[in-house]
């Protein structure tokens, strides 16, 4: 494995060369904004995700989607390329697949160009001096991505959670590691079937022909990663933003949700997903178990002491403790959408008396209360 990269910005959009399998590969990163100081005073340690296009998209594509939602919660992006526009996800897509290629490798090899010395510093953001955190490392990817997502999270212990659009791998091992797990499907997709493996029809991309396995609907999927993350059951019904409807697993070791749309087509999240913040969101809410808040407003965690570090803080003792994944704190409650958002929208939807159930029941997905957050750039240990 060797790299080769020409000079770039720090910040927002830069292209990196990765040679990895025999093969001249790329990926694109994505610094935000708001994470390039030349006035910090103090090193800041931040999350990565790993997005993922579609088969036929490219790069840019799922950075249009997700960048928004990385500038609000200060991710770091690193979206690889497909070669030929497709991925090598066990069952899903294109060239990748037809040629097995190592897809789940290169993107390790990537990580672990970010990680190691100088990672984001051959870049130049040793002026703005940022780090990634070996903790807080996640997928994002919608279709091929999302096959490629969730087989990232059951192969690389280093990927703490995924979420996954419309692609989800369709057997996950009995020894599997509980990990932060948030689906988003269309019901009536006619590309990858909502109700598993395309056995009643045909799928894209020869899905149907290449799993010779059981076929597993989503929520099946689903009901395995309330038992892989160690859920007592799970609440439903919720509504979710951009007319989901959306299920959350209860007492979970990780978060664990589903949301699924009534009305949609596989196609309209290729350049656009609506509910990309509240991935974000969820992302953020997951750090959160490490012990603390996250960066975003209105997003953040209560602790037990009225001082609440940033995801900085949390993000560099965990670096320091190396705590194993999927040791989540299970003292420190999640807080996240606004009170306010959360009652117009069930007000809007249900009477008074489905709306005070509602509100209980949607807490637990989408959050409790309002805090205001801590200012990021303070001092590390």
């Amino acid at each position: 494995m060797s790299s080769s990269s020409p000079p770039a910005t720090p910040c927002s959009r830069s292209e990196r060369r990765l040679h990895f399998g025999g093969l001249d590969r790329s990926y694109v990163l994505h610094i935000p904004p708001s994470l390039c100081s030349k006035d910090r005073l103090a090193e800041l340690t931040v999350p990565l995700v790993v997005a993922i296009h579609c088969y036929g998209c490219d790069p840019d594509g799922i950075l249009g989607i997700f960048a928004k939602a990385a500038d609000q919660y200060g991710f770091v992006l690193a979206a690889p390329a497909g070669i030929k526009n497709s991925f090598n996800a066990k069952v899903c897509c294109g060239h990748a697949l037809s040629e097995g290629l190592d897809d789940v490798g290169f993107v390790r090899a990537m990580i672990q160009e970010l990680l190691a010395p100088p990672g984001l510093e051959s870049l130049g953001a040793s002026a703005f001096r940022l780090r990634l955190s070996s903790q807080a490392i996640y997928a994002f990817g919608f279709s091929n991505g999302g096959f490629l997502a969730s087989e990232l999270a059951i192969k690389l212990p280093e990927i703490r959670g995924f979420a996954s659009l419309a692609g989800h791998v369709y057997d996950l091992p009995a020894d599997m590691t509980p990990k932060a797990v948030a689906i988003h499907w269309v019901q009536q997709d006619q590309a990858v079937s909502y109700k598993g493996c395309c056995s009643s029809q045909r799928c894209c991309c020869g899905i149907s022909q290449r799993w010779s396995g059981s076929c597993i609907g989503v929520e099946d999927i689903f009901k395995q990663w309330l038992h892989i993350n160690g859920c007592n059951g799970s609440s439903s019904g919720i509504p979710g933003p951009s007319g989901a409807v959306c299920s959350s697993g209860l007492g979970c070791r990780r978060p664990t949700r589903l949301c699924s749309y009534a009305t949609g087509h596989h196609g309209q999240w290729a350049h656009h997903f609506e509910d990309a913040g509240i991935v974000g969101q969820f992302f953020a809410e997951d750090i959160c178990a490490l012990g603390g808040v996250s960066i975003a407003d209105p997003l953040a965690c209560r602790g037990h002491s009225t001082q609440r570090p940033n995801v900085t803080d949390i993000l560099a003792k965990a670096e320091v403790s190396k705590a194993p994944f999927g040791e989540a704190s299970k003292d420190i409650p999640v807080v996240t959408v606004s009170a306010i958002v959360m009652s117009v929208s069930l007000l809007l939807a249900v009477s008074w008396s489905r709306w005070r159930h509602h509100r209980q029941v949607k807490q637990q997905v989408f959050g409790k209360a309002q805090v205001p957050v801590q200012a990021i750039g303070s001092a590390l240990e």
